[in-house]
């Protein structure tokens, strides 16, 4: 909030939902009562090159109730085999 604040400086807006106690990834989603049919959300500690815009028109296009975008890596570990 404290970097973003209501996103003016972007134009565009944001709004923050806060929860009185924790509910996990998806739970805070029931707080929004204007929550659009079709939003996207994403781990905020997610580094990738996926094109968000094409990937949420191709969600909208397709009229899926639920897109998943992921991606295989691979990961050296220093230690056995």
């Amino acid at each position: 909030m404290s970097y973003f604040g209501n996103g003016k400086k972007w134009n565009i807006l944001i709004d923050y939902s806060f929860e009185q106690k924790p509910l996990n990834t998806i739970g805070p989603l029931t707080l929004i009562p204007d929550l659009p049919d079709d939003f996207l959300v994403m781990n905020s500690d997610v580094l990738c090159n996926l094109n968000f815009k094409r990937f949420f028109n191709e969600h909208v296009k397709s009229k899926s109730q639920i897109s998943v975008a992921a991606c295989s890596r691979k990961s050296v570990i220093d230690f056995g085999y």
